[in-house]
């Protein structure tokens, strides 16, 4: 109760929480706690890998990195003065001048009216041979995953928003291979893009998936500007602070790896014990939808 919703202060070390509940016949329940600004969901995948050798091999160290994840954000910013860059920030400059803001939902109280934050998690999953069916009639339009559950999350969102247009917030993963060890680097490498959904447009739900997969790569293409850029650069053209706040999101695996959730959960299952409990929460997120795939499901 105490660590699910803790705050740590981001400013001391550490940024972590670890405790251990003592259970009947010598059992031990680990709680872990782990402030989300330091860590994409590839760095959680190290990071328990790091941990399982280490508890498993106490005195064997583990490999030195050539690289730090300072290291990466200085060569990043050095890359402001690339034309890619430049092509990006002409990209999302002319966007905004008309991009939609975020769903207008029924609210039960004005969110600056919240004092406890409480995040609540629902799951829900397709079978196998629901999932499979699924997946085929997408293929038969030549359509992807990722895209298309957005696109029916927009259609949930829009029976609900007074408005018919609005973003969803879509985290990305972003981190480049500049360097060898990049990928054993524990760091926040993500970012996000919008994806707007326009509801005074008749489209089919085919079409509509093609626009989000449109955005989508479109996204990938000009991500030289990060999504903290792109709230204040809206900000900024609107002249307020909260015209860009997009508090739906939408969080899925990249493509081509789907089973780095279900590898996270069997590794952790296999090596540590059963996952009992979990939570997340996000400073001004109303609703995170994640998906994720699991034992072909």
């Amino acid at each position: 109760e105490e660590m699910s919703h803790q705050l740590l202060p981001l400013d001391t070390w550490p940024a972590f929480d670890v405790r251990a509940s003592l259970l009947e016949g010598g059992r031990i329940r680990l709680h872990l706690s782990v402030d989300g600004t330091f860590l994409d969901f590839r760095s959680f995948l190290v990071l328990f890998r790091e941990l399982i050798l280490l508890y498993k091999s106490p005195e064997q160290p583990l490999p030195v990195l050539e690289l730090n994840f300072r290291d990466y954000v200085l060569t990043q910013r050095a890359q402001e003065s690339s034309p890619a860059y430049q092509r990006s920030l002409a990209y999302w400059s002319k966007r905004i001048e008309s991009i939609a803001p975020a769903p207008e939902l029924p609210l039960v109280k004005k969110p600056s009216q919240v004092k406890n934050h409480r995040s609540k998690r629902w799951e829900s999953s397709l079978s196998v041979s629901d999932w499979s069916a699924f997946k085929e009639t997408m293929q038969q339009h030549g359509l992807t995953q990722a895209p298309t559950l957005l696109a029916v999350y927009g259609e949930v969102l829009a029976t609900w928003s007074s408005s018919p247009r609005f973003c969803i917030n879509v985290p990305v993963f972003n981190r480049q291979g500049w360097h060898k060890d990049v990928n054993h680097v524990l760091g926040n490498f993500s970012s996000f893009t919008l994806v707007e959904f326009d509801y005074n447009q008749p489209l089919n739900i085919v079409e509509r998936v093609r626009d989000v997969q449109r955005q989508l790569m479109e996204g990938l293409q000009y991500h030289h500007i990060s999504g903290v850029q792109i709230l204040r650069m809206i900000n900024q053209a609107r002249g307020k602070i909260a015209a860009g706040a997009y508090p739906c999101v939408y969080t899925s695996l990249p493509s081509g790896v789907d089973e780095w959730d279900s590898s996270l959960k069997s590794m952790i299952t296999g090596e540590l014990g059963e996952i009992k409990y979990t939570i997340s929460q996000t400073p001004q997120v109303w609703i995170d939808v994640h998906v994720w795939y699991e034992s072909g499901g």
